[in-house]
């Protein structure tokens, strides 16, 4: 029941999120914060995999 609350939860942040980017026109701040959030995260895990290949 928790997993089901929070994945409608999610979903209408997701929604809110999604309405308030198309107004404010704040879509390539968005774009360009998601490719960076990326980059960083797909560093960090190529990072963990190396560091746990190599124990």
């Amino acid at each position: 029941m928790h997993l089901f609350a929070a994945a409608v939860a999610g979903l209408a942040v997701t929604g809110l999120l999604y309405v308030l980017v198309g107004r404010l026109r704040l879509r390539e701040q968005l774009d360009a914060a998601v490719q960076i959030t990326g980059a960083a995260f797909t560093a960090a895990g190529v990072g963990w995999g190396v560091f746990r290949a190599s124990r």
